[in-house]
């Protein structure tokens, strides 16, 4: 009678650090030893333990394929896995107001429509004195200068928000020093990857 083999099930370690496996999602090729979770996780909660059983910051480094000081390759195929596993160091802005969402925001002032209110009342008793063709003069001239007011409010606040929006580009594009390959070089803060070796100026 065939007797069935046995399976060995067991799963060899390595001794220098210890694998996490607590994402669901697949990793390209299973390419870096560590997951996006798990990274966040460790980096958020600033658990030791944790770090410890991935032997530490030099663990951490061989999880992420770089190296503790000569940095990441700064290939294109390199950088691209990295960004195809990890994600990119950009955030989704917030579309940008348009200009009729200033027009709402002047109708909001509480002396704007105070201001309407006064001319609709001048414009209804001068009519009823004076006859519509004298009687506007007054609620119509009082009209008119709220609505200069809130045009001139409107344009003024969108060409500040659009000269903000230009300068915001252009103070959060910094250089940041990094080591790849081995030296150092100076990169935009948004092509940063997981696992570049940042140099710190304190």
């Amino acid at each position: 009678m065939l007797q069935p083999k046995k399976i060995n099930n067991k799963v060899s370690r390595s001794p220098s650090y210890t694998v996490l496996s607590v994402y669901n999602g697949k990793l390209e090729n299973d390419f870096f030893k560590i997951d996006p979770k798990s990274l966040t996780n460790l980096v958020k909660e600033k658990n030791l333990d944790q770090l410890q059983q991935l032997d530490g910051i030099h663990g951490v480094a061989f999880a992420l394929k770089t190296d503790s000081e000569g940095g990441i390759c700064s290939s294109e195929e390199d950088i691209a896995r990295r960004h195809e596993a990890f994600g990119s160091n950009t955030y989704k802005k917030p579309p940008s107001k348009s200009f009729f969402h200033f027009v709402v925001e002047a109708f909001k002032d509480l002396t704007i429509w105070i201001l309407l209110g006064c001319a609709a009342l001048s414009l209804a008793f001068g009519i009823k004195q004076h006859g519509p063709k004298e009687g506007w003069y007054d609620g119509g001239s009082i009209f008119v200068a709220v609505f200069l007011v809130i045009a001139v409010s409107t344009v003024s606040n969108y060409r500040q928000n659009r000269q903000f929006e230009k300068l915001s580009k252009v103070s959060d594009n910094f250089q940041i020093e990094v080591v790849r390959n081995g030296r150092r070089q100076k990169i935009s803060i948004f092509e940063i990857v997981v696992g570049d070796v940042i140099c710190l100026k304190i």
